[in-house]
């Protein structure tokens, strides 16, 4: 992302002329799942995580803020795909919250995962730091609405296709997965503007940017 580039040139003191960016692609195709059917029995109402839930991801003040809304609707679940089993921490975090026995952590095939983005509430990324931040672009194809932190390359990536809150806000965070939750046209409109903005990633055009930085530097020997 231009924000990674930015941070090597301000870290590291490296040339900007020296730095390309080529964005990633997305390798979740929904066409490839149109025969199959979710092995997970997914909740009805339910909110997304995926991906490690270590330090940067914060996992924690995103819970906090889970926990609010779900002990205000007891129908709402939240879902997590990845990063292993809770650790007993974790369990801790969130049975303090009175909320562990409305949170799954599963293991996901890719056509599992399709199917939590599709049918999810809103797709949540809380990280306070991310390179790229490829399960975007994952929620964008699958037609899922986003709730991101205003951080590093988010609003670089997503562009005007998420909402976006404050990562180190608690209240930030619930108000705005709140809001999205319980709004059901600007859930469609973030879908709707998701979806075109995923067909900007491929990995078709990041094999022929890539190809593009090898051949210039080929001609400089």
């Amino acid at each position: 992302s231009e924000t990674t580039k930015n941070d090597l040139v301000r870290i590291y003191g490296i040339d900007p002329d020296r730095i390309t960016v080529v964005y990633l692609g997305n390798s979740l195709f929904p066409a490839a799942f149109a025969d199959c059917r979710p092995t997970i029995k997914l909740p009805e109402k339910y909110v997304f995580f995926v991906g490690t839930r270590n330090s940067y991801k914060n996992f924690g003040n995103f819970a906090m803020a889970m926990a609010e809304l779900m002990r205000a609707d007891h129908a709402l679940k939240l879902v997590c795909a990845g990063g292993g089993k809770f650790s007993e921490e974790e369990r801790q975090l969130l049975s303090g919250l009175g909320i562990a026995d409305r949170v799954e952590q599963y293991n996901m095939s890719d056509a599992d995962l399709y199917f939590a983005y599709k049918n999810a509430l809103a797709f949540v990324f809380p990280s306070l730091y991310e390179g790229f931040g490829i399960p975007i672009v994952e929620a964008f194809v699958s037609g899922c609405p986003l709730a991101l932190s205003r951080s590093s390359c988010f609003p670089e990536i997503a562009g005007d296709a998420a909402a976006y809150f404050d990562p180190q806000d608690v209240a930030s965070i619930r108000q705005t997965v709140g809001d999205l939750v319980y709004d059901d046209a600007r859930r469609n409109e973030l879908r709707s503007k998701g979806l075109a903005r995923g067909e900007i990633f491929t990995w078709e055009k990041t094999a022929e940017e890539t190809m593009t930085v090898y051949r210039r530097l080929s001609r400089r020997k």
